[in-house]
């Protein structure tokens, strides 16, 4: 476009067009496949770390300074922190089945968010206990390419 034409646009209409061009040529959006298929990935990975009973490895699903809540809990902070929060839940019960259902996904190339529900049968003491979660997971995409959890927080559905 000749720049005599651009003095003569108001100074709106010049920005609205630089964004829709930008936008429509953003290197930072995901495809909604893709943003499943994130979260698809990633739960697959915490339910064979739940299952195998490996706090290390789990606390290494999460970002540097993530903030953990669980149900009726106080929020837990850092990997680290993480980290001896599962390793001290994961020395009583063991996880012995796990299903991850993803019910919504939306973000960006740099923030995935998921909800969903966790079914799991845990194995404490002497007594299979079942039950189901609720959950929000934010998923922050890490320079070396893979994603971890910046957020995950979850309850019980009744309450």
């Amino acid at each position: 476009m000749p720049t005599f034409l651009l003095r003569k646009l108001p100074v709106h209409v010049v920005f609205l067009a630089g964004m829709m061009l930008f936008s429509c040529n953003n290197p930072k959006s995901l495809t909604q496949a893709e943003m499943e298929a994130i979260a698809h990935n990633n739960n697959t990975q915490l339910e064979k770390c739940f299952l195998a009973g490996d706090a290390e490895k789990l606390a290494l699903m999460y970002d540097e300074n993530a903030k953990l809540s669980p149900d009726g809990g106080d929020f837990t902070t850092g990997r680290k922190a993480i980290a001896a929060f599962w390793k001290e839940n994961l020395a009583v019960a063991k996880t012995q089945a796990m299903r991850t259902t993803t019910l919504s996904v939306s973000g960006n190339a740099d923030i995935v968010y998921e909800t969903g529900t966790t079914y799991s049968e845990t194995l404490y003491k002497d007594s299979v206990y079942k039950s189901t979660v609720k959950f929000v997971n934010v998923w922050k995409h890490q320079e070396d390419g893979s994603w971890k959890l910046a957020v995950d927080f979850w309850n019980d559905p009744k309450k």
